[in-house]
């Protein structure tokens, strides 16, 4: 077996690795920011972009805001200073917001419509790309030869790994914060599932599959294709922790072998899942719950993918809820003009086409919550705490319907505020188990050799 820095040296004659931001550089410091009243800072805004609003309309917007920046800071020399408190915001912050994001506060508005943000920039305009087909094709038998040859729980190189698969797919995660930024071509999971049986390793497919599940919104409408490419090959040999050493490392495994520990496996875990319901379908099968041998079996809504918070789940009750945005834009006329579910409905089509199933494009469809249950042994995949969303993955055959309800707006809005002290919890987390790697992997090598490491991964030595 060959050593760490020689493996390092080896990925990068093979292809330039793409390195991670120095993880002990210091934030700059700005200035301390000024607060002023949303109404004066919105109007002075929206005049700067030629737009005029009522009060109400005002009011709404700082609402929408309030709830994507409202946690959002800047470090000042005096400490953190919170963008949004009350009914004051940082003019500064606020614009700086809008700079950083290449936005106003005109386009923020209508990019927050949940079907426009699945198609953020055109996404879906693009066409399929033989070029890119071929590159995923070549790089699952590369991946597949690696770690067949030099199979490891090592974080740091099952690290650079997952970081080429972006650039099989023709990708590059430095140029945003988030998924959506990143993911510029949806036809993705064609290009996957046309080669997914060259991944005859199991270490090699749970490492792009780690990442390829988290691009997609939409894996319910590859369901079944998913429930085959699990079954390929020994895919689903071992339990899903073993799956989760293999594709993201020893010490994530560790870490989330810990949330797990008090379940045995033949033990019940509570997870959830939140969904649209469409007008005429029904939760459960044989509708009813009393006297029906299926009341735990699911109809409408079923899917791979599951939260081990209900909080996290009731997002995705309502991300895709056609009434939220209609209403949404119902409240701004001046900025969206005279809306009706008719012409709402025609737009989405417009820019979906067949990508999307027009029977969820009504304001009857439910914002829907359901609890289950699954024995341990049966999740097919989870990172417990060291993942956001702290999703797991099971096969829909396998969960237990126990109950569902409808969700109302002040649900939503509880469940919101919930889901934000969770997520926030999650990402400490992440960071202290991203430190723990670079902790353990530096102390695994001599000094001289760990520098020639620093500098090959960040350019240069961090101490």
């Amino acid at each position: 077996m060959e050593d760490i820095l020689t493996t390092l040296r080896r990925l990068r004659e093979q292809e330039d690795i793409t390195s991670f931001e120095n993880p002990l550089s210091d934030k700059p410091k700005t200035p301390e920011f000024k607060r002023i009243s949303y109404k004066d800072l919105f109007t002075t805004l929206l005049k700067e972009e030629g737009q005029s609003v009522t009060e109400e309309e005002l009011k709404v917007m700082f609402d929408y805001f309030s709830q994507f920046i409202g946690k959002g800071y800047m470090e000042t020399p005096n400490g953190k200073e919170f963008i949004v408190i009350d009914d004051t915001i940082s003019e500064k912050g606020f614009r700086q917001y809008l700079e950083e994001n290449n936005k106003t506060i005109t386009n923020s508005l209508k990019m927050s419509l949940a079907f426009h943000a699945l198609n953020k920039e055109g996404r879906y305009k693009n066409e399929f790309n033989k070029e890119t087909d071929e590159n995923v094709r070549r790089f699952f038998i590369q991946i597949n030869n690696e770690f067949q040859n030099n199979p490891t729980d090592n974080s740091l190189i099952i690290f650079l790994w997952r970081e080429k698969v972006y650039r099989a797919f023709g990708f590059d995660n430095t140029q945003g914060e988030n998924i959506a930024d990143t993911i510029t071509d949806l036809n993705f999971i064609d290009y996957f599932f046309n080669h997914q049986k060259l991944l005859t390793n199991t270490q090699a497919f749970w490492i792009v599959f780690d990442r390829v599940f988290n691009w997609s919104d939409l894996n319910n409408i590859y369901q079944e294709q998913w429930l085959e490419c699990f079954a390929e090959y020994e895919r689903l040999d071992g339990l899903f922790l073993d799956r989760l050493r293999m594709a993201k490392g020893r010490i994530v495994f560790q870490n989330a072998k810990q949330d797990f520990m008090k379940y045995n496996l033949e033990e019940d875990i509570p997870i959830y899942r939140g969904f649209l319901t469409r007008e005429g379908k029904f939760v459960r099968k044989g509708i009813t719950k009393l006297n029906n041998p299926d009341a735990e079996k699911q109809d409408e809504g079923s899917g791979l993918s599951y939260s081990l918070s209900k909080a996290n789940a009731s997002f995705f009750a309502h991300r895709y809820h056609f009434l939220t945005d209609l209403i949404f834009q119902q409240k701004l006329p001046s900025i969206f003009g005279e809306v009706t579910e008719e012409k709402y409905k025609e737009e989405v089509l417009k820019i979906f086409k067949h990508k999307i199933d027009e029977s969820y494009l009504s304001a009857k469809a439910r914002r829907t919550l359901c609890s289950y249950k699954i024995k341990k042994k049966d999740i097919i995949w989870s990172a417990g705490k060291q993942l956001v969303e702290l999703e797991v993955i099971a096969d829909p055959n396998q969960v237990r319907l126990q109950r569902y309800d409808f969700m109302n707006d002040k649900m939503e809005e509880e469940l919101g505020k919930i889901r934000i002290k969770e997520n926030d919890e999650i990402q400490e987390n992440q960071s202290k188990v991203s430190e723990q790697e670079l902790k353990a992997f530096a102390r695994s090598m001599p000094e001289d050799t760990r520098r020639d490491f620093e500098k090959m991964v960040f350019g240069r030595t961090l101490t």
